[in-house]
């Protein structure tokens, strides 16, 4: 299961792409889960759109789940 996470500092600061694989890991998920993410500080949706950057990451797999996350 191929999952990108979309987000900013709250993302990368609490590895939250790594405690979603530790947690499936822990509860014997399957399939497995593969991560990747795309992460700027501050960032909000808006700046990843319009930067283009995010949408390429999408567009470069078939993802099967993009977790986006907003700034607060």
């Amino acid at each position: 299961l191929k999952v990108l996470f979309v987000g900013n500092s709250f993302t990368f600061t609490n590895d939250v792409p790594g405690l979603t694989v530790a947690l499936a890991r822990a509860a014997e998920a399957k399939p497995e889960l593969t991560v990747d993410s795309h992460v700027v500080g501050g960032a909000t949706l808006e700046s990843h759109w319009n930067d283009g950057a995010a949408l390429a990451k999408i567009r470069s797999n078939d993802w099967d789940i993009v977790v986006l996350q907003e700034q607060s």
